[in-house]
Parts: C-alpha cells; sequence; structure tokens
C-alpha cells in the first residue's frame, strides 16, 4: 500500500512539473497572437487572407479567423490591427489591416505598411503615425525628417 501511494504521489509530481514546463515554455516563446479575449504564445504564426493559425510549443494547433485577432508577434516583429489608410485618410469601407509596429514613444506608435501595387507591378513602403491606436498622419517628405527624429531621440 505504501508503494502505491509514493508511486502515485511521484506520477503526480512529474506530470505536474511536465505541464507547468509546457506553460512556462509557452510564456518564453517569442511568437504570439492576441484576440479580443486572450494572449496564446506559440512557437510559430502563420497568416494567410483569412487565418491566422499558431502552434503551441506542445504541439497543439490554434486557428483564429482574421476578424478576432488584434495583435500578433512573428520572427520578432510585431504587428497591430488598425484601419486602413487610403490617401493619408482611414478608408471606412475596407476591414481594418495589420500594420508592423517599427517603433513605439509615449502613446504614439510609427507603423509600416507594406502594400502590393498591381498598377506597377510593385510593393510600394508607407508609414503612419498612431496615436493610442488612432490615425494621426502618413510620412511624407515635408514631415519624415521631424517625425524620425522624434521616435529616435531618448525622452
Amino acid at each position: 500500500m505504501k508503494t502505491i501511494i509514493i508511486a502515485t504521489v511521484l506520477l503526480f509530481i512529474f506530470v505536474a512539473t511536465t505541464v507547468k514546463a509546457s506553460n512556462w515554455t509557452d510564456h518564453f516563446s517569442d511568437n504570439f497572437v492576441m484576440t479580443n479575449s486572450d494572449t496564446i504564445f506559440c512557437e510559430n504564426v502563420n497568416v494567410s487572407e483569412n487565418k491566422i493559425s499558431l502552434k503551441k510549443t506542445n504541439g497543439e494547433k490554434i486557428i483564429n479567423s482574421y476578424e478576432d485577432v488584434v495583435m500578433y508577434k512573428k520572427d520578432g516583429k510585431m504587428f497591430k490591427k488598425l484601419p486602413c489608410i487610403v490617401n493619408g485618410s482611414i478608408d471606412t469601407k475596407r476591414k481594418p489591416v495589420f500594420f508592423e509596429l517599427v517603433t513605439h514613444k509615449q502613446n504614439m506608435d510609427l507603423m509600416r505598411s507594406l502594400t502590393y501595387e498591381s498598377s506597377t507591378n510593385n510593393l510600394v513602403e508607407k508609414y503612419y503615425v498612431f496615436e493610442n491606436n488612432k490615425f494621426i498622419l502618413e510620412l511624407d517628405s515635408k514631415n519624415q525628417n521631424f517625425l524620425l527624429d522624434y521616435f529616435t531621440k531618448n525622452n
């Protein structure tokens, strides 16, 4: 009887530390997906047109719809879902899109978008400033020196 109790306790300790170690390694992963209700740390993040799927370190696969995800981090780069910007203003007819976070200072984010322009067959890179997730302005030749100086200086 004593042997069964000791074996049961050892088995319980082994299972508990294995589960705890699995959760612990998930939290130290560089990648994560944040939805409206949860943040999931994971080994891999894959982004497609309709969904964002992830694979946890324990092998579990989770698929989130594009609409449910508000932010994700993949391979050291963070992406936030923000209003679609067209010609320097918010396009309310389009769904929000993901922008890459370049840098953050106080409540302001410098965000990057990379879009394909079919008319020129080129990728177009644009930068925007958001304050508390609200669009402020697009970087252009007139304001880029001031804004880049602002984001790169300490304080």
